[in-house]
């Protein structure tokens, strides 16, 4: 096991503890599937960017669970590795250089959801859902409203 899986293991098993329960961790999956994805967004045509073409969803669960599932005789195959789609065309909107340094932990008191399926920097934070942007900005605390 790998450093990434190890990372995502952890989180996981903290969150199904959290849960207490498999069916309570597994209806917190789907719900964020449901809240931060186009997981359950039905494409209105084949090469749509947001939507799963009809049943794609489920034929993913189905290939999942069979793919993890320890192996018996009566074990199915739902996709190959070649049927699964890809993304469409990506588009590269700019490139930045990766700077190997450690930072610091980020203290800039935005909440993670002001974050989350976003970013955050020192003054102001975005997130993203299907439809909708947020954008947090952060003030220095000398500067006023007016209204």
């Amino acid at each position: 096991m790998d450093e990434i899986e190890q990372n995502q293991d952890d989180i996981l098993f903290e969150m199904l503890k959290e849960c207490k329960t498999l069916p309570n961790f597994l209806d917190q999956v789907f719900g964020f599937l449901q809240r931060r994805t186009d997981f359950y967004h039905i494409a209105t045509e084949p090469n749509a960017v947001v939507g799963l073409p009809e049943g794609l969803a489920e034929k993913l669960i189905k290939h999942t669970f069979y793919k993890w599932k320890p192996q018996t005789s009566d074990c199915q195959t739902i996709y190959t590795s070649t049927d699964i789609p890809t993304c469409g065309e990506e588009i590269v909107v700019a490139e930045c250089e990766v700077v190997n340094e450690r930072r610091k932990p980020c203290d800039f008191s935005f909440v993670k959801s002001e974050y989350y399926n976003g970013a955050m920097y020192r003054n102001y934070s975005w997130s993203q859902t299907i439809l909708e942007v947020h954008v947090v900005i952060r003030g220095s605390k000398n500067v006023t409203k007016k209204i």
